[in-house]
């Protein structure tokens, strides 16, 4: 039998793109304020390069919005912003990265 057509086809993930969204939820002093306009790309579901990341935790089923946050890649591996320490993130899978910020559009600019 063909092996193409008896694989399981990958689970559905809708691409959602680019979109810019107010940042009133995602506040993140001094790189995003309240009343800023970010360019998110929502199709990024894991950090792939040092940067701001949207952030959502999980927890007994029930999704929390944690709002923006800077990542690091290095040595240590994945690292994210906890009130101004840059701490290991966790593998456990409570926290899910729900978009990277390509830009930060800000009205005093």
């Amino acid at each position: 039998m063909n092996a193409i057509a008896t694989t399981k086809p990958a689970a559905y993930k809708p691409k959602l793109g680019r979109r810019f969204i107010p940042a009133e939820a995602c506040s993140y002093p001094p790189a995003v304020h309240a009343d800023d306009v970010l360019l998110v790309d929502l199709d990024a579901d894991r950090v792939t390069a040092d940067g701001l990341y949207l952030l959502e935790r999980i927890e007994a089923g029930a999704v929390t919005w944690m709002g923006c946050r800077r990542f690091e890649i290095g040595l240590q591996g994945v690292r994210v912003d906890d009130c101004g320490q840059m701490v290991p993130f966790p593998a456990d899978g409570g926290l899910r990265i729900a978009g990277r910020v390509l830009s930060v559009y800000s009205k005093k600019d």
